[in-house]
C-alpha cells in the first residue's frame, strides 16, 4: 500500500522487491535476520497517524543537491530539520536548519538525542569524485565515519534509517546490476561509500539502503548536478564534449526524492533497492535528449571516448543498475529520460 507522499506528489504509480542483498551470503544472511529482528520495534514511528501530528524527519545533507530537494518536499507531510555544515541555504522556511558536521560523533549524538526524529535520511556525504581522491582522509572522516556516527546514534534513540549510497560501487564492467550483484569500488569515493553501506547494514535496526544513479533536475541550491552544467554550456552556444562510452542508467532527483519519502512512511520495507530509471545511457545519448527537448543545436555535443581522457581516478565505463526490485515493491516506475526532462523544463524549481 502506498504511502502519503506516493500519492501527493504525483506522478507515475509506484512498483516491489525481495530479501536485501548485499555481497555474499553471510552479509545477506545478517541483513534479513535484523530486518525480521527489528521489524517491530520500529512500527513506533506509526505512533503520529493516531493523534494527526506529523513524524519528525532529519536530513542529513540538506545543503547537497539531492538533500535540498528533500527538504522542499518534505515538509508537507513531515517535521522537518535539515542539517548544512557551514550555512543554511537561503530558501524556503518549512524545514527547520541546524548545522552538523558528521565526523563530530559527540556532536551527531547530542542533535540527535535532542530532535528526536522517527526516521533519519542520511544524504551527507563528500560526492565529488575529484576531491574525495584529492583528501582522501576527509572522504573517510565524512562518509565512513560520519555515517558510522550517524547509524550508531539513530540505533540509540530508535529512529529508522535510510541511507543514500551510489551506483558507482559498481567499477567493474557488466550491465543492469542488481542488488544480488558484488560491489567492486574502483574509487576513494565509490569504496567509502560501500563500506559505509556495511557499517548501516551492521548498526541500524530497520535500515534502507538506496543505491542512486546518477541524477538530474534544477537544483534547489548551489549544489548543481551535470545536467544543469550541460544546459548552461549549451544555451551559451558552448560545445560540450561527453562520453559515448560510459553508461549509466539516469534517473530524475524529483523521482527520487518521492522515493526516498515513500521509504520514510514504510516501516515494513528494509534491506538494499537499486533507484535508477529505466533506460541505460551514456553521457553523449543523454546530451543528445537534452537537446531535443530543451531545444538545443545537437551539433555543440561532441562525442568523446573515456580512452582519450585522463582523469586523477578509475573512471568507471558502466554503473548501470537494475532498479526492478524498487519497481516491484513500490509499484511505482521512475520515469524516462525524456520524460523526466520534459518536467524539469516546466517553469518552476524542483
Amino acid at each position: 500500500m502506498l504511502g502519503v507522499l506516493g500519492t501527493a506528489l504525483g506522478g507515475t504509480s509506484f512498483t516491489e522487491v525481495d530479501s536485501p542483498i548485499l555481497v555474499n551470503n553471510s552479509v545477506h544472511s545478517t541483513l534479513v535476520s535484523k530486518a525480521n529482528q527489528t521489524k517491530g520495534s520500529v512500527r513506533k514511528s506509526l505512533k503520529f497517524r493516531k493523534n494527526n501530528h506529523k513524524p519528525r524527519l532529519l536530513i542529513t545533507g540538506g545543503s547537497g543537491f539531492m538533500g535540498g530537494i528533500l527538504a522542499l518536499e518534505a515538509p508537507k507531510h513531515w517535521d522537518t530539520y535539515a542539517t548544512h555544515r557551514s550555512s543554511p541555504p537561503r530558501y524556503g522556511d518549512s524545514a527547520q536548519w541546524i548545522p552538523l558536521d558528521v565526523s563530530n560523533r559527540e556532536m551527531v549524538e547530542k542533535t540527535l538525542s535532542l530532535i528526536e526524529p522517527e526516521v533519519i535520511i542520511h544524504a551527507a556525504a563528500v560526492t565529488d569524485s575529484r576531491i574525495c581522491e584529492r583528501n582522501p582522509d576527509t572522504a573517510w572522516a565524512i562518509n565512513v565515519n560520519g555515517t558510522e556516527h550517524v547509524a550508531d546514534a539513530a540505533k540509540k534513540i530508535g529512529a529508522r534509517l535510510i541511507y543514500t549510497s551510489t551506483d558507482m560501487v559498481f567499477g567493474r564492467p557488466g550491465e543492469f546490476r542488481a542488488e544480488k550483484d558484488p560491489p567492486a569500488p574502483m574509487t576513494t569515493y565509490a569504496d567509502t561509500k560501500y563500506r559505509a553501506e556495511r557499517i548501516v547494514s551492521s548498526l541500524a535496526p530497520g535500515f534502507i539502503i538506496a543505491r542512486i544513479c546518477l541524477s538530474y533536475c534544477y537544483s534547489s541550491n548551489s549544489a548543481r548536478c551535470f545536467t544543469e552544467k550541460i544546459i548552461d554550456d549549451l544555451a551559451k552556444g558552448v560545445p560540450t564534449r561527453l562520453f559515448v562510452d560510459e553508461y549509466r542508467t539516469p534517473v530524475y532527483a524529483r523521482d527520487v526524492c518521492r522515493i526516498l519519502l515513500e521509504f520514510a512512511w514504510r516501516d515494513d520495507l528494509s534491506g538494499l533497492f537499486h533507484v535508477g530509471g529505466p533506460e541505460r545511457l551514456s553521457r553523449y545519448e543523454f546530451g543528445l535528449k537534452v537537446c531535443r527537448i530543451f531545444g538545443y543545436c545537437e551539433d555543440l555535443l561532441i562525442p568523446a571516448s573515456l580512452d582519450e581522457a585522463v582523469f586523477e581516478y578509475h573512471r568507471p565505463r558502466d554503473c548501470s543498475l537494475n532498479s526492478e526490485k524498487l519497481v516491484r515493491e513500490l509499484h511505482f516506475e521512475p520515469l524516462d529520460v525524456e520524460q523526466g526532462l520534459a518536467d524539469m523544463k516546466t517553469p518552476r524549481k524542483c
